[in-house]
């Protein structure tokens, strides 16, 4: 179900770009894995979908403004005193979209960069890469023991 619900993003999202060759290999791979093909005919669907992928990614990656190490934390951004409602409710949030696997997570994450890193110092880049990777079970997960270590108010 969330390979299907992952093809199906990458087609459309790439259709939105128009990286055509991506879109036709992610349709082909949603196409199969609807009609439940085996794991010996999708594997090489996700393969050849990779290698079309990569050189977009890599392409698009290349045109990001570099941004610092992302464990450092831009202290002009952090907020001195963590609004504990607030947190509240953008973790609330985030975990809605993770549960949903909602790939709108990783903009309500760059969104609240600044309170989520500060709450949860030790769990944000788990989580931030855990969302890239479209891990949202882990990302579920590691969400859920930030806020359970956490000693400001839980979600």
């Amino acid at each position: 179900e969330t390979a299907t619900r992952l093809a199906h993003t990458t087609k459309g999202v790439s259709g939105n770009i128009g990286a055509t060759g991506v879109q036709q290999r992610a349709e082909a791979l949603e196409t199969a894995l609807q009609q439940g093909a085996p794991l010996e005919q999708t594997t090489p669907m996700v393969d050849a979908l990779s290698q079309q992928l990569q050189p977009l990614l890599a392409a698009m990656a290349a045109q990001l403004p570099q941004q610092a190490d992302a464990g450092a934390v831009n202290q002009a951004a952090t907020p001195a005193v963590i609004d504990e409602a607030r947190l509240a409710e953008v973790t609330q949030r985030l975990q809605s979209l993770l549960e949903e696997m909602d790939a709108d997570a990783s903009a309500w994450m760059d969104r609240h960069q600044a309170l989520l890193s500060a709450a949860y110092p030790e769990h944000f880049t788990a989580i931030r890469q855990a969302v890239e990777h479209f891990e949202f079970d882990d990302a579920t997960t590691q969400l859920s023991q930030a806020v359970a270590t956490s000693s400001l108010a839980s979600a």
